[in-house]
C-alpha cells in the first residue's frame, strides 16, 4: 500500500497521463481531492463519509505512482475530476465544483475558463474526458456539468482550449453527467470513440458525441 497524503482527505479523481512517458519510461499521475462543504453543490446532499482536511489539494507523481507531492492548495472550490490535454506534462484542466480550471504548470498556477467561452460557468463539472486525434498535437476534448443548463448538448474543443462549441446529441439523453472517457487512448486514436457515465446509466458514442446509446443501466 502507497500512502500518498495524510489521512482525513476525499480523492475524487486520479488521471495518469497516456501519452506522455519521461526518459525513464516513468509517466505522470495526478490525483485532486476535495472538501466536505462543497459535496452538497452535487445535489446528493450531505456526504455520507466525514474528511478533515479543508482544502482542496492536486497531488502530482512522477514515477508511475510510487511517490505523490502537494503541488496546489485551494479552500475556494472543490476538485471533482482531472484531464490532462496534450502529449505535455504539465497542461491540464480540472473540473471542479464552481467551474473549468486551466493549468499549464499541473495545478500550481491554475484560472477559471473565461464566461465569455460556451462552457457553462460556475456550475460543477464533473465530466471532463480527452483523447488524440490522429496526429493532431492537441486532444479532441468534452467537458459537460453534472446538470448542462441545455439537456442534449456537450462542450467540444478540438485544439488547445481556448475555442469551444457545442455537440447536440440525438438518441438517449444521459441525466446527471458523471464522467467522459475516451474509448481509445492510443496514440493512433480517430478520437470518435467515446464513454459516457451519468447518474442513470453507461452511455457509448461513436461519432464524437453526435449520436448516445445507453449500453448499462445503473
Amino acid at each position: 500500500m502507497i500512502i500518498v497524503a495524510p489521512a482525513g482527505q476525499r480523492f475524487t479523481a486520479v488521471h495518469a497521463n497516456p501519452y506522455f512517458r519521461n526518459q525513464f519510461g516513468q509517466t505522470v499521475i495526478e490525483a485532486v481531492t476535495c472538501p466536505d462543504r462543497f459535496m452538497p453543490l452535487l445535489g446528493r446532499g450531505k456526504p455520507a463519509l466525514s474528511t478533515r482536511e479543508g482544502s482542496s489539494i492536486v497531488y502530482v507523481s512522477h514515477d508511475n505512482g510510487r511517490t505523490f507531492r502537494a503541488v496546489s492548495s485551494r479552500r475556494d472550490l472543490g476538485y471533482l475530476n482531472a484531464q490532462s490535454l496534450r502529449c505535455n506534462p504539465h497542461v491540464w484542466v480540472y473540473g471542479t465544483t464552481h467551474g473549468l480550471l486551466h493549468s499549464l504548470s499541473q495545478g500550481a498556477e491554475s484560472c477559471l475558463f473565461s464566461a465569455s467561452l460556451p462552457l457553462e460557468s460556475l456550475r460543477p463539472f464533473t465530466a471532463v474526458g480527452g483523447s488524440i486525434t490522429g496526429s493532431q498535437l492537441y486532444a479532441r476534448k468534452f467537458v459537460q456539468a453534472l446538470d448542462p443548463s441545455v439537456p442534449g448538448r456537450l462542450s467540444r474543443c478540438d485544439l488547445g482550449g481556448d475555442l469551444w462549441s457545442w455537440t447536440t446529441c440525438k438518441g438517449d439523453m444521459p441525466k446527471g453527467l458523471i464522467a467522459i472517457v475516451a474509448a481509445d487512448q492510443t496514440a493512433s486514436s480517430t478520437g470518435n470513440n467515446w464513454w459516457i457515465l451519468a447518474a442513470d446509466g453507461l452511455y457509448r458514442s461513436n461519432d464524437s458525441g453526435a449520436t448516445l446509446h445507453k449500453v448499462l443501466q445503473p
